[in-house]
Formats: structure tokens, C-alpha cells, sequence
């Protein structure tokens, strides 16, 4: 499957055929733009159509009738949510064609999130919130089942464990006395290198001292009281921590996928 990265375009491409010997009528194709994602103004086309529209967040095509061999093709693009990883790994998207005395049938297309690259990443549910909100912060790209760091402004925040792909999920609760203004929110771990590792492997000895490699990403985030207030995805266990900013965490031991 395709790796598709936050503020990525993707474009569509929905295809029905009529492979049959007879012409079919009254063939209708709807397809809902995908979650997580943004539909882009303008990019709908259709090659073979009577008739698309788009209505809310889906799209409808109409063909009077559909020869033999005959094709129709409807095209569109979106724009991936650039928070689309904190709740999902991978973007589905789904259409279904129908036509006078035929079943309908469907066909699904998923895409993997990237993440963003090589390098280790952080992500918010929201970059500006209001003090009271609970916002989350997700991982990627880090060392799998490696401790990580979290901190606000230089200030201990808590613990989090990647999972086994490389990826971890804190919630962080933003208290009422929070100063409005940014904060940088960092995450960081140390690795043993890869040379290091191969060399402690060749020796029977325990002499070479390991080469560790600090992983660290930082974002921004904006406590603004005009900014809404998000509540909690679900109660955890909270624990006090500096900056007046209370952090939980949740494990998630499976891959990580955003929806399109």
C-alpha cells in the first residue's frame, strides 16, 4: 500500500466498467470523501458521465446508459489533514457503483501514513487550544519500544514507551492557570547506534563503550483562551506535572494508519 504523509495531496481515480454483452442503465456511482482528509475546490471531473455533482462531502455520478466494453471514470483529489496520524493510521476510502437489476458493488482503496520521512516527528491534535482542553500528542519515527521523554519548555512533563512500529500517544491536559502563549512540547530518547551495536556483537569482550544517538523532535503548541475547548478522548489516570500541565497516556501496540 501507498505511504501518504499530513498535507499531502492524493488524487482518485474511480473506474466502472460494464464487462457484460448488453447495455446497462440508470448506473450511479457515490463515493464519500475519505476521512481525515479535505476535499480540493474545482478537482472533480468525470469522463463518461451524464451527470456529477458534488453534494456535502459526497460525490455522485450518473450515467444514463453504459454500452458494452463501455468505461466511465470519475477523478478527484484531497488534501490529507496534517493531524490526520493522532487518530488513525491509514485512510480508507471506499465506492460503490449500482445499475438497473444489477447488485452493487464496491471497491475499497487504502493508503498507509507516512508520518513525514525518515527522521522522528511530533504531531497535535490541536497546535492552539484553550487552557481546560485536553489535546494529544503523537510520535513517529522513533526507535520501537524505547522510552521516550516528554517535556514542556525544558520542564519534565513524564515517561511514554514507543510501540513496536516506532510511534507513542500522550494525552496532555491543559489546566485552567496555564498562561496563555506558546510552549515548545519535545520528546527525545537515546539509541545505541547501529555501528555500536554490530561492534559489541563482534567482540567477546565488553570493552568498547556504546555510541548513543539522541532522537529528538519539538513542536509548538498555542494556549489561547478564543481557541475551543477540546475535551479528554477518554479518562485516564492524571498526574500532576510542572508547567501546570497534566499528562496520561495510552498504549496503542498495533500499526499505525490515517484514513483519506
Amino acid at each position: 500500500m501507498p505511504m501518504v504523509a499530513g498535507g499531502e495531496e492524493l488524487g482518485y481515480s474511480i473506474v466502472v466498467t460494464n464487462t457484460g454483452s448488453l447495455p446497462i442503465h440508470n448506473v450511479y456511482i457515490t463515493d464519500t470523501v475519505p476521512a481525515y482528509t479535505t476535499y480540493i475546490a474545482g478537482s472533480l471531473a468525470c469522463y463518461g458521465c451524464t451527470q456529477v455533482q458534488m453534494i456535502g462531502n459526497t460525490i455522485y455520478g450518473y450515467v444514463d446508459t453504459l454500452g458494452p466494453g463501455s468505461i466511465v471514470e470519475i477523478f478527484f483529489d484531497v488534501t490529507v489533514d496534517s493531524d490526520a496520524i493522532v487518530y488513525t493510521d491509514s485512510i480508507v476510502n471506499t465506492a460503490t457503483a449500482s445499475a438497473s437489476g444489477l447488485p452493487p458493488k464496491s471497491a475499497t482503496v487504502t493508503d498507509l501514513l507516512d508520518g513525514g520521512g525518515g527522521g522522528p516527528q511530533l504531531l497535535l491534535s490541536d497546535t492552539t487550544a484553550a487552557p481546560g482542553s485536553t489535546i494529544t500528542l503523537a510520535g513517529v519515527n522513533y526507535p520501537p519500544e524505547t522510552p521516550v521523554s516528554v517535556d514542556v519548555n525544558g520542564s519534565p512533563l513524564t515517561t511514554v514507551r514507543t510501540n513496536r512500529t516506532g510511534q507513542f500517544f500522550v494525552n496532555l491536559q491543559i489546566e485552567e492557570t496555564v498562561q496563555q502563549g506558546y510552549y515548545t512540547v519535545q520528546a527525545s530518547t537515546n539509541t545505541v547506534s547501529s555501528d555500536s551495536t554490530r561492534r559489541r556483537q563482534q567482540s567477546q569482550a565488553h570493552e568498547a563503550q556504546e555510541d548513543e544517538i539522541n532522537v529528538t523532535a519539538a513542536i509548538l503548541l498555542r494556549v489561547d483562551d478564543s481557541a475551543p475547548r477540546r475535551t479528554p478522548p477518554r479518562e485516564e489516570p492524571t498526574v500532576v506535572m510542572p508547567s501546570n500541565i497534566r499528562a496520561y497516556t495510552y498504549a496503542l501496540f498495533v500499526p499505525f494508519v490515517v484514513i483519506r
